[in-house]
């Protein structure tokens, strides 16, 4: 084995192991986890012209992840594809 497959191993299995501790964490913590993803979601649409239209940019002032689910189900209605 070589030196760059001896690192490019070395990385592999710490990608995997940060892998595996976010998945960890998010089998444990399965509502911050999904506030952290909504969150991520509402920051990289805010200025689509559907996120303009649901006020994706206020919704990130949501203080905890039960008040940003809240005000989210208020300020987004389901959609289908239809009504896009």
């Amino acid at each position: 084995m070589n030196l760059i497959d001896f690192f490019t191993n070395i990385g592999i299995k710490l990608l995997a192991q940060q892998t595996r501790i976010d998945l960890l964490y998010s089998s444990k913590h399965p509502k911050q986890s999904s506030a952290r993803t909504l969150r991520r979601i509402l920051k990289e649409n805010a200025n689509t012209v559907f996120g303009k239209e649901h006020h994706f940019s206020k919704l990130l002032w949501a203080r905890n992840a039960d008040q940003l689910f809240r005000i989210y189900e208020h300020a987004v209605d389901p959609q289908d594809y239809e009504d896009l």
